[in-house]
């Protein structure tokens, strides 16, 4: 199955396809967001030897530079927030599972300067998408999703107290996406708007999903 792109995801807020092909060809032929012939360190070397962390650090560095660009966001912080997770992310080297630690902090930095910045959500290129606000289980639950397609496909989902990361599965229909963590099986399905959001261990909620405040 290939993954779905943003509008097979969420086609009710689709923005415009033809840019988003062009942008996820251009990251899928081209190494990660920086040049991958001058790799020197043992994170770099691993980054462009895998094509699906080289989207993501693509991506991640096509939204920090929009981050960077918008005067709103408080940018000593995002500096500050930008060591502090190249630090976290080089983490990822002592991993027992390093491909899934490295996807899922990448997906999390992504999440993070969408969330931070208005014009990083406002820009109608790269393979991110959101934050969208899911409300679930009659507004008992509110939860917060950024979609991020790449090969394979993410998704972040993030709660009160914490966040998680699924990776797109098989589905016959919508765009379904799993992760294995300590307290059990987490899930997500959508389709359009509607979702289908498990947390670890838990049950399946009803969702509606829409954009978050701009």
């Amino acid at each position: 199955m290939k993954p779905a792109l943003a509008c097979a995801i969420v086609p009710v807020f689709c923005f415009a396809l033809g840019g988003t092909l062009a942008h996820a060809q251009s990251a899928e032929a081209s190494p990660a967001g920086f040049d991958c012939a001058k790799a020197n360190t043992r994170i770099e070397k691993i980054v462009c030897g895998n094509p699906t962390l080289a989207m993501l650090d693509r991506e991640t560095t096509r939204v920090l530079t929009l981050t960077r660009e918008d005067a709103s966001v408080s940018q000593p912080n995002i500096l500050k927030d930008q060591d502090n997770w190249l630090k976290q992310r080089n983490e990822c080297l002592s991993s027992t599972d390093r491909e899934r630690c490295l996807a899922d902090s990448y997906v999390g930095r992504i999440s993070a300067l969408r969330a931070d910045s208005p014009t990083a959500r406002a820009a109608k290129a790269g393979i991110s998408l959101g934050p969208f606000n899911a409300e679930c289980d009659n507004g008992n639950a509110s939860l917060t999703v950024v979609f991020v397609n790449s090969k394979p496909s993410y998704a972040y989902v993030a709660g009160r107290k914490d966040a998680i990361v699924l990776k797109q599965a098989l589905s016959g229909s919508g765009a379904r996406y799993e992760a294995q963590y300590p307290k059990g099986q987490a899930r997500l399905w959508n389709k359009g708007n509607a979702a289908q959001i498990a947390l670890p261990g838990g049950r399946d909620m009803s969702c509606t999903m829409t954009p978050a405040g701009k």
